[in-house]
């Protein structure tokens, strides 16, 4: 475990495979414990990621409803009356509270 720091760094930097590549042909469970670790890092960044692309997909479709709604107030287009408010208004909330659930993920 001479090359700890390079490990943790490697590691807090999100390359993985170095990581894995210094720590390869050491022996023992602190080896192995530290390769359990970078694993379970590198899964939990995946979902993270896959989660983040969910959440920014969510997000901008909801938003492209409300905006799509507003333009079309301001255009003449969709009467611009309470329901239609009321309609964009659910989108923008639904948006708040897809974002507030977001942060209790982190």
């Amino acid at each position: 475990m001479d090359h700890l720091e390079s490990i943790l760094d490697a590691m807090a930097t999100g390359r993985y495979d170095d990581a894995r590549s210094i720590l390869d042909g050491s022996q023992g469970e602190i080896p192995h414990i530290v390769g359990a670790a970078i694993d379970e890092l590198e899964r939990r960044e995946m979902v993270h990621r896959r989660f983040d692309r969910m959440i920014h997909a969510e997000i901008g479709n909801m938003l492209s409803v409300a905006q799509a709604g507003l333009e079309g107030m301001l255009d003449g287009i969709v009467p611009a009356n309470e329901e239609s408010l009321h309609k964009t208004l659910e989108a923008v909330q639904a948006m708040g509270a897809l974002l507030k659930e977001a942060d209790g993920w982190r």
